[in-house]
């Protein structure tokens, strides 16, 4: 149709796009379960309950970054050598609506994904949920308010289509999945360079959530889990952990799984 280009250069950026987010969360133990591609960007899912709010920013942020440092890095070369411009202007532009549209604050959109990791940082996840969804609201009837307007001008009717994609967005389930990386492959990886271990002592009333926000791709963690005195009731492994989440809901706490140990 005539658009060969175009969609080849917006290809390119949502590849650059994910590999980035894909390097980033393996870097910090992370998997992407699954990746929905969407009419303005590809969106990965994933079940935030079992990732730190500052690892769901980095993860989420890595995507624009990489897109936002390849723009620089071909404009840059249009100053020294303007017969880029011609040839590369086109997945230049890719890479930089990609980067600005999935930094809009509602999910799945990066943004949405930033803005909830930031507010779990300070509120709880409940609440988090709450005011991410108050914010994509006033995305969607802030696009919807811009469409209306290009329409009547006669200036972009394309517009339209963001605003009912992002009204689609704000509609849906604020969450998705990433899959903690700890097979057995990655594992052996690791022991041939030699594989830290650390303990960390937890009370009896800690959540399960609790513990698995505090397991790191680059050690093995045990948990030993004492009592009110300091006495340690049992020893709580990765592996028995990771084994045991399916079993339990997240927010129950450590003593419920010790018979199941």
């Amino acid at each position: 149709m005539g658009y060969g280009v175009a969609v080849l250069s917006y290809a390119a950026a949502l590849i650059l796009h994910e590999f980035a987010h894909a390097a980033v969360s393996e870097k910090l133990g992370y998997g992407l379960k699954n990746i929905h591609i969407a009419p303005y960007g590809v969106s990965i899912k994933g079940d935030y309950d079992y990732v730190k709010p500052s690892d769901e920013i980095k993860i989420a942020v890595a995507g624009p970054a990489a897109n936002f440092v390849f723009w620089l890095l071909l404009t840059g070369a249009w100053w020294l050598f303007p017969s880029l411009y011609t040839p590369t202007h086109t997945i230049a532009e890719a890479g930089l609506f990609t980067a600005v549209i999935n930094l809009l604050p509602v999910y799945p959109m990066d943004g949405g994904r930033v803005l909830h990791g930031m507010l779990l940082l300070r509120f709880s996840h409940k609440t988090a949920s709450t005011i991410s969804r108050i914010v994509a609201i006033l995305a969607s009837v802030a696009a919807v308010s811009v469409a209306l307007t290009m329409i009547i001008l006669g200036k972009n009717y394309t517009f339209a289509t963001l605003a009912v994609f992002i009204i689609v967005s704000a509609a849906g389930e604020n969450g998705g999945k990433y899959e903690r990386i700890y097979s057995m492959n990655s594992r052996k990886k690791r022991l041939g360079g030699g594989l830290k271990v650390r303990e960390i002592l937890v009370g009896e009333d800690v959540t399960l959530l609790a513990l698995f926000r505090m397991l790191k791709a680059d050690v093995y963690t045990r948990f030993s889990v004492v009592d009110g005195s300091m006495n340690v009731m049992f020893v709580l492994t990765e592996t028995e952990l990771e084994r045991l989440m399916p079993q339990f809901n997240c927010t129950d706490k450590v003593i419920s799984v010790a018979k199941s140990i």
